[in-house]
């Protein structure tokens, strides 16, 4: 199978391009961050270093007729709620929102099946726990509502053209190696190792259930195995964990002598998500293996590794 995937330079989109590489796949990877060096000798890789809100660009891949993906995973977007104040708030838009609209309209055009990676973020503070993908979206940041915008813009392009078949993958917080510095989890580790002060927002009470990036990898493959198309899913850890009882879990894995401190809580950090993924483990006959702890654990061994 020939598979498109953006934000191929990310995290989960690193991830992802290695287990199907692996898996035998050809792959096609597109971002403008530099390459995985590693992709580069694959002869099964194809590297379009491109940004995908450009509409020249994605006209010319359309009357490209060796340009036939058969499915695609749309990971790309300015992803990172700590930094996203510092970008131009119309270059976060463009690319969540216009820059999604124009890999879905590539996908209606070529008839490509898309995986939009989406977020457990959309729901905000909803009135219904553990949350269904049926339940009430309630986003309280920039990221969560251009996510939600994107999944929307989706369905218009699928309603209107009749020639794109989607799935909408909801994540919940991913961790694990090679994953962004600015993560809560690699920054609790990292200043756990250096006996420094972990400083948590609000009161340190705020719920999330965890996902690590090899139990997301194997959901998006049952996705592909399984030939799913025009579903909603939730993909996260099947426990939460209030920031405090992550960052305590950091200090006892390292031995650190690290203090636990407060500050303000960030706008529009929500307080609870605790995630149903009951569809997920129905459809795709899976369910997250790596409990917290051990996830942890192999996280802090590859950021010792250097």
């Amino acid at each position: 199978m020939k598979i498109l995937v953006t934000g191929s330079s990310g995290f989960i989109g690193t991830a992802l391009v290695k287990k199907l590489l692996k898996s035998g796949h050809k792959v096609i990877g597109m971002d403008f961050a530099p390459c995985n060096k590693d992709f580069v000798i694959d002869t099964k890789f194809q590297n379009y270093p491109y940004d995908f809100t450009d509409g020249t660009l994605i006209q010319h891949l359309i009357d490209t007729k060796d340009f036939d993906p058969d499915v695609c995973f749309h990971v790309g977007a300015i992803a990172d709620v700590t930094t996203i104040p510092k970008y131009d708030i119309m270059q976060v838009i463009r690319t969540n929102t216009f820059g999604t609209s124009l890999i879905a309209y590539l996908c209606s055009k070529k008839k490509i099946s898309m995986n939009y990676v989406s977020t457990c973020c959309i729901y905000g503070d909803t009135n219904e726990y553990p949350t269904k993908e049926s339940s009430l979206t309630n986003p309280k940041d920039l990221y969560a509502h251009t996510k939600l915008a994107g999944e929307e813009l989706i369905k218009g392009v699928a309603e209107t053209s009749h020639t794109l078949n989607y799935n909408i993958l909801r994540n919940s917080v991913t961790y694990g190696p090679d994953m962004r510095y600015s993560l809560a989890i690699y920054q609790f580790l990292s200043k756990a190792l250096k006996n420094e002060i972990i400083f948590l927002h609000g009161n340190g009470l705020h719920t999330r259930p965890y996902i690590y990036i090899d139990d997301l990898i194997e959901a998006y493959v049952k996705i592909l195995e399984k030939k799913i198309v025009n579903e909603t899913i939730n993909l996260s850890g099947s426990k939460f964990y209030t920031t405090k009882e992550v960052a305590e879990m950091c200090i006892e894995l390292t031995d650190s002598k690290s203090q636990i401190k407060y500050t303000p809580d960030r706008v529009g950090n929500h307080l609870r998500e605790e995630i149903d993924i009951s569809k997920a483990r129905n459809l795709l006959n899976w369910t997250p293996k790596i409990e917290l702890k051990e996830g942890l654990t192999k996280t802090l061994k590859w950021m010792e590794a250097g």
